[in-house]
């Protein structure tokens, strides 16, 4: 209603301007009479005393019987004048006549002015040099004092004289301009008390409209179902809180959104019996609508999430048209928890474990057909029973008192248990019980889900077997079985005097297809790469998938070094074709590297170095060829010489630091470590990455000094964070040359005796390869740093180099699952299946399991549907300085 009360105002402000406009066209026509009329008169006199002056001027000349030309003369004719009625006596009308001499105007009289001679002849000089040049009329101009002025002119020819009238347009323009301010005041006043009179007698009327409308809409917006205003166009009119609540809109987007966007099922018809829509329903929603007189349907809210909708549609016309007015209430939620709970209901009768529900007291409630199916029971001979009806002797009291001791204080237990069928045979189950509780946090039930032991540890070890030796996605050979194969073939050909070749593969572009269409994308291009050089392969060769797009292939009883000619050739052709990928052909090339024993190397570190090096060179020189590993390739040398240079100032003038990475437990909803991350930035260069300086440090053996103070320095943050979080660890990761270094385990010791870091602060993380190589040898360091006080972690874990043998020996903590399992997370269901079977192995050792490379929110809840509840990724946070991460430390990220 305040538009209301504007519009008033309008009204009356446009009535004022109105009356001014009016009155001002008015007064400006009035004016343009006037002045036509002044005009006429002006001329009519001027013209009359210049025929009067000429007959006095002709009588004269008569009379005097001769020409007379001074200034005498004339002015004994212009006296003459001025007794004759007919001149003009107002003050404001000017008469100058003037004569031409020597080419000059001269003033010989003037009337109703006081200005100087030669102000005169200046004020009067264009009308005055039209009149002596012999013509006769009138004019509007304007003088150069910039008055504007109307001149009549005539020439007078009996004494060759010029004769000006001339009025200021001021003069005739003043008195109508008075008038008309007087006018349109007194006009504006009688409006005003006019308003004023309307505004007492109206808003009273429009405060009380007022007061009835802020009602409404306080009703309409604030009511607790949704209502929604839209006309037959699909335009939406207006919305209350609830709506916008339900569809995630604010008033003004909704505004500019169109019906059909909220609720697709709404279709519009007009009619000649008026205007109407339709809405098209849920399937089995009829008996809804008989049930609740209401409709059911679909709609979809700002993000796109698909709601389920109860609505009431009614209409109104209004002199716009049709409004339709719709009650809305989001009954997804409801409709979701009726699902879930046939869902529940489907898992519990379908599912392969069994599942025992029962009161507080213990006595039975519900059991499935698997669990009937395992003991060997009917329902009804277990209904209202006690549990403990499954007792197989074997445990003792204190057995049972222990469990429930634990499921009294956290609320669950999970162990292994006998028990005993109806037909009396005693049969070992995992048994996991725990406390169900309603809203007021008290326990409503009992849930025991019994599972096959037996079948789970022999399914679990097939996989981890199958882990160890092969790569998940390619199903080649993995880099364990690599060097395993490339070890016995060593060991023959050294036996025998061979030769044989090793072939070092990268794919050409491959990072480039990763960014363009995406990791799966990416998967199923390195799928087909290993279909292709499978085929380019014999049955003794060994085709291998280190990781990534890096490929090995290793040639055994090499005769003549022509034959590794051959097969690189046949690699590179098979990349000719591309490769059809969901519709699209990807073109992709591979540069080869290529050693050969035991001309380029001894053992099997130093003939894949070589290759390695002769695989960047091929790539240095165009891509999409092979190369041999040659002496020139030690040229190299130089450029890792002045990396070493550059670090060996890094560490005199402090330019390394730590980044840390967060490890989150999403159960406890917050951070319980990091891992420590070293960077590099020079002055000069700027960023250097680790992948380049990390090998270099490695060989000029700088990574002893880099490696204590990444140790050093992560244990002072971590004592630091520790202040505000107890149990908070800082992962730090071990390369093979500090594991192997025989100072190694002395320099960590007189750290931790001088106080210099605190080893139960810290995680020391191992790769697989490194515990795998030689693992005799390492198994004793790795014992060894763990009795110091150090956790142990396994990292990039399943990417099938550890065995089930290995796990038991090592003393680690924790197992980091690798992030190229958790990039196929998400979209392949083998992922899933790696990552359920290392949580059950993880539970099974009493492993804490971190999953790494966690990078969006589809991997972060694929990762709480299998239990993984500590992770660490890009989703959460990249790798921050300790700056950064004390501000990330106070809040939750996530």
């Amino acid at each position: 209603m305040s538009n209301n009360r504007s519009k008033l105002y309008l009204v009356m402000l446009l009535s004022i301007l109105s009356t001014l406009i009016a009155e001002a066209t008015i007064f400006f026509l009035l004016y343009q009479t006037g002045l036509d009329l002044h005009k006429k008169t002006l001329f009519e006199s001027s013209a009359s005393q210049a025929r009067l002056l000429e007959t006095i001027s002709r009588e004269y000349l008569h009379k005097e019987g001769q020409m007379k030309t001074s200034d005498a003369v004339v002015r004994q004719i212009v006296e003459a004048l001025h007794k004759n009625p007919i001149m003009v006596k107002d003050k404001v009308t000017e008469v100058v006549i003037a004569s031409q001499q020597n080419n000059t105007t001269k003033i010989l009289f003037s009337q109703c002015t006081d200005k100087p001679a030669e102000e005169k002849t200046r004020s009067c000089q264009i009308p005055m040099a039209l009149a002596l040049s012999k013509k006769n009329g009138m004019i509007e101009y304007q003088s150069k004092d910039g008055k504007s002025y109307i001149a009549t002119h005539h020439f007078l020819p009996t004494f060759q004289l010029g004769l000006v009238h001339r009025i200021s347009i001021g003069v005739i323009r003043n008195p109508y301009i008075w008038t008309g301010l007087i006018s349109a005041a007194g006009g504006m006043l009688l409006i005003l008390l006019s308003a004023t009179l309307m505004h007492r007698i109206l808003s009273p009327i429009i405060h009380c409209l007022e007061e009835k409308n802020r009602f409404i809409e306080k009703i309409f917006f604030h009511q607790a179902e949704g209502t929604i205003t839209f006309d037959i166009e699909g335009r939406i009119q207006n919305a209350n809180t609830t709506t916008l609540s339900i569809f995630k809109y604010t008033l003004e987007s909704l505004r500019q959104t169109h019906i059909n966007s909220l609720i697709p099922g709404i279709s519009f018809r007009q009619g000649q019996n008026g205007d109407s829509i339709t809405f098209t329903e849920m399937p089995d929603a009829q008996l809804y609508r008989n049930l609740h007189n209401r409709i059911l349907a679909l709609g979809k809210n700002f993000h796109g999430e698909e709601l389920i909708l109860e609505l009431s549609p009614s209409q109104i016309d209004t002199q716009k048209g049709t409004l339709f007015i719709v009650m809305i209430r989001d009954i997804s939620a409801d409709i979701d928890k009726e699902r879930r709970l046939l869902l529940a209901s489907k898992i519990f009768a379908t599912s392969q474990e069994g599942i025992l529900i029962t009161e507080p007291d213990g006595t039975i409630l519900e059991a499935n057909d698997t669990f009937l199916e395992i003991s060997g029971y009917s329902r009804e001979e277990i209904i209202e029973r006690k549990p403990s009806i499954f007792h197989s002797g074997w445990h003792d009291a204190d057995f049972y008192h222990t469990i429930w001791k634990d499921i009294n204080q956290e609320n669950s237990w999970i162990g292994e248990i006998w028990n005993r069928k109806k037909n009396g045979e005693i049969y070992p189950k995992l048994l996991s019980i725990s406390a169900i509780f309603n809203e007021a946090k008290a326990i409503t039930n009992y849930i025991a889900i019994y599972s096959d032991i037996s079948c789970m540890q022999q399914q679990g070890q097939k996989q981890l077997r199958r882990l160890a030796h092969y790569d998940t996605l390619t199903n080649l050979p993995n880099r364990s079985l690599f060097y395993d194969r490339l070890g016995q073939i060593l060991i023959k050909a050294k036996r025998e005097q061979n030769k044989f070749g090793l072939i070092f593969l990268d794919l050409d572009g491959f990072k480039e297809i990763n960014d363009l269409y995406g990791h799966k994308f990416g998967d199923i291009t390195l799928q087909q790469v290993a279909k292709r050089l499978n085929q380019t392969m014999r049955e003794s060769d060994t085709l291998s998938r280190l990781g990534g797009d890096e490929f090995t292939i290793l040639i055994p009883d090499l005769e003549t070094e022509e034959h590794l000619h051959i097969v690189a050739r046949k690699v590179i052709q098979s990349f000719i074709h591309p490769l059809l990928i969901d519709d699209k052909e990807i073109y992709i090339t591979a540069s080869l590297g290529i050693s050969i024993f035991p001309i380029d190397g001894q053992d099997a570190e130093t003939l894949l170095r070589k290759a390695d090096s002769a695989m960047y060179f091929a790539k240095e020189n165009g891509k999409n060829r092979y190369h041999f590993f040659s002496n020139d390739l030690l040229i190299k040398d130089k450029e890792k010489k002045q990396i070493e240079s550059l670090l060996r100032r890094a560490l005199e003038n402090e330019e390394l630091y730590l980044d840390y990475q967060p490890i989150l437990d999403h159960s406890q909803n917050h951070i319980i470590g990091a891992e420590a991350l070293l960077r590099w930035k020079n002055p000069e260069i700027g960023a250097i990455p680790p992948d380049t300086f990390i090998p270099v440090a490695e060989d000029s053996g700088l990574i002893y000094e880099i490696g204590a103070y990444v140790i050093r320095q992560s244990s002072i943050q971590a004592a630091i964070w520790r202040k505000e979080n107890p149990d908070f660890t800082i992962s730090v990761n071990l390369s093979i040359k500090q594991l192997r270094n025989p100072n190694f385990l002395n320099n960590l010791k007189s750290m931790i005796e001088y106080q210099f870091i605190d080893p139960t602060c810290l995680n020391i993380e191992l790769s697989e390869p490194l515990v795998i190589n030689n693992f005799d040898r390492n198994i004793a360091i790795i014992q060894a740093i763990h009795k110091l006080g150090f956790a142990i972690s396994l990292d990039g874990f399943g990417t099938g180099c550890a065995s089930l043998q290995i796990l038991q020996k090592l003393p680690i903590q924790t197992i980091k699952i690798d992030q190229s399992i958790i990039a196929n997370i998400t979209s392949q269901k083998y992922a899933r299946g790696v990552v359920s079977t290392i949580m059950a192995l993880g539970e099974s050792l009493q492993f804490s399991v971190v999953a790494e490379g966690v990078e969006n929110e589809a991997q972060y809840h694929a990762l709480q549907e299998l239990h993984c509840s500590r992770m660490q990724g890009f989703y959460f946070s990249r790798p921050v300085p300790a700056e950064e991460f004390t501000a990330l430390l106070k809040k939750t990220i996530y």
